[in-house]
């Protein structure tokens, strides 16, 4: 699907170009929107190694990111979420998991994750932790040396059993924060074991490492899309409905642009993502021990 990231990474620059985003988030979405030409297979990724990537991934991925610079652009121009053509204001929580569950991975079992990596990630709505609507656990593997793939992460995804989910509702509502839901979950989901998880098959994530850099760093970034371009999955909300997914990212120091989209497979019509095509420009607002970054005012969103 070299296409259609060559498409995601052009669309970073409508951020700006639509939502007239504040100078920090023009500047970014203009340095992607130079490297536009740079696809998975184009060149650019140099081999590291998958444990090695996986451990950038790891450094990279884990902490909190918000677009509410995003979100408010949007408002400020009277856009709305969805058919408005705005975004929805969306913080995301990602943990490191220490499960022994996460070395065996069923049902591809004896397949193990790089050293039982793996990784926790809320996604609420609002900067409150009250409002989860995604809780998902990721396993990390190496690539497929027996392909071309052989440079590439691979990153499984995971929908965790209600019990999780509901683990996590119950710290939030009661005050415990981002922090405390997620601690909740991650021991919900160590009891309950992978075993109880949905795997969503057909849905894996390949990461290669572009040294190039991101926006606001010369240290290099991570590109993502979905296997095979995409995944059907059956919707949670609606049992018996299937989605067809498209997920294309961008990560680097500061920033990570996502641009996952859901389609209804009868209709075709959209039912989540940005109705524009315009990713989601989630700034870097914290590390996983809390430390944030600058002198942000977060009370908006942690």
């Amino acid at each position: 699907s070299m296409l259609s990231l060559t498409f995601f990474l052009s669309q970073l620059s409508l951020c700006a170009a639509f939502f007239e985003l504040p100078l920090a988030v023009h500047t970014g979405i203009a340095a992607w929107r130079m490297q536009s030409r740079v696809t998975l297979r184009a060149g650019n990724e140099v081999s590291i190694g998958s444990l090695d990537l996986a451990d950038r991934l790891v450094s990279l991925f884990v902490g909190d990111f918000d677009n509410h610079a995003q979100w408010k652009s949007d408002v400020d121009t009277g856009m709305t979420p969805r058919e408005g053509g705005g975004h929805e204001h969306i913080h995301t929580t990602i943990r490191t998991l220490e499960l022994s569950a996460c070395t065996e991975t069923p049902p591809r079992q004896p397949e193990r994750s790089l050293g039982g990596r793996a990784l926790l990630a809320m996604y609420y709505f609002s900067g409150d932790p009250r409002q989860i609507f995604r809780l998902r656990c990721y396993t990390l593997h190496p690539g497929h040396t027996a392909t071309d793939k052989a440079d590439l992460l691979e990153m499984r995804l995971w929908r965790v059993p209600r019990a999780v989910v509901e683990a996590a509702a119950t710290a939030a509502q009661a005050g415990l924060g981002a922090d405390g839901a997620c601690a909740a979950a991650a021991e919900a989901l160590d009891l309950s074991g992978l075993v109880a998880s949905d795997e969503l098959c057909g849905c894996e994530v390949l990461w290669a490492w572009d040294p190039s850099g991101g926006p606001s760093s010369g240290a290099g970034r991570l590109l993502a899309h979905m296997e095979g371009g995409g995944c059907c999955i059956e919707s949670e909300r609606a049992p018996g409905t299937f989605i067809d997914v498209e997920d294309h990212l961008a990560l680097d120091e500061d920033w990570l642009f996502i641009n996952d989209r859901g389609f209804d497979r009868e209709s075709g019509a959209m039912v989540y993502g940005n109705w524009r095509g315009v990713p989601y420009a989630m700034r870097r607002v914290a590390h996983e021990n809390g430390g944030r970054r600058g002198c942000l005012d977060l009370s908006w969103t942690i």
